[in-house]
C-alpha cells in the first residue's frame, strides 16, 4: 500500500504534529534567550545626588522592577552620598540597587590607596583610564581627580557601589560600570566645585 507524499498515515500525523509543536517551542525559547534585556516598568532617573546623569549609562546597572526611588542620602560641602532603590517585580519592598558617594579629600590623601580594601572586597579591581586614576571591580568602582577648587592638595573621589547582580554577567557589569563612571565623573566633579 502506497501513500501520496501529501498525506501521511494516521499514526504518523499526531507524532509529526507533536514534533512541530516541540520545535516551535524550542525556537521560541531560543529567540527569547537572544532577545534584548528585560524592560523596566519605571523611568530610569536622570539625576543622582542632585547631579545630571545620562540614563543610557545608568540603565544597564539597574535591575528590572516596577518602581524606582532616589535615596537622597546626605549632601555637604565636602561631598554627597545617595542611592537608587528599585521595587522588585515580585512586589517586595524597595531594595538598594546602586549607591554613589563623592568626596573632596584634603591633605593629599590618595583615595585609591585608602579604599584599597574596599575595592578588593568589590572583587578583582583593575585600573581604568578615567580621570587621574580609577579602579573598576566586579561590584563597584572608584575614580579620582585633583580638585583645585577645594584646595591645592585636595582630591575628588567618586565611588559607585553596585548592590545587585546587574548586568548578570560580571564582564558586562564591569563594562557598564566603567561607562557610567566615565560619563558621570565630569558632572559630579563640577557639582563638587572642583573646577572653580
Amino acid at each position: 500500500m502506497t501513500h501520496s507524499s501529501a498525506r501521511l498515515p494516521r499514526t504518523v500525523r499526531p507524532v509529526r504534529t507533536a514534533l512541530v509543536a516541540v520545535l516551535a517551542a524550542a525556537l521560541g525559547a531560543g529567540a527569547a534567550g537572544c532577545s534584548s534585556p528585560p524592560t523596566r516598568d519605571y523611568a530610569v532617573p536622570d539625576r543622582i545626588c542632585g547631579t545630571d546623569v545620562d540614563p543610557d549609562t545608568l540603565a544597564p546597572l539597574l535591575p528590572t522592577g516596577t518602581e524606582v526611588r532616589a535615596r537622597p542620602g546626605t549632601v555637604s560641602a565636602s561631598g554627597a552620598s545617595c542611592g537608587i532603590d528599585v521595587v522588585r517585580e515580585d512586589g517586595e519592598k524597595f531594595s538598594p540597587s546602586l549607591r554613589v558617594r563623592r568626596d573632596a579629600v584634603p591633605d593629599g590623601a590618595d583615595p585609591l590607596e585608602v579604599k584599597k580594601g574596599t575595592l578588593e572586597r568589590y572583587g578583582h579591581p583593575r585600573e581604568a583610564d578615567i580621570g587621574d586614576g580609577a579602579r573598576i571591580a566586579d561590584r563597584g568602582a572608584l575614580a579620582v581627580e585633583s580638585c583645585p577648587g577645594k584646595g591645592e592638595d585636595t582630591t575628588f573621589a567618586l565611588q559607585v557601589d553596585v548592590l545587585t547582580d546587574t548586568p548578570e554577567k560580571v564582564p558586562e557589569r564591569r563594562k557598564a560600570l566603567e561607562r557610567f563612571v566615565r560619563g558621570y565623573l565630569a558632572a559630579a566633579y563640577e557639582k563638587q566645585g572642583c573646577d572653580a
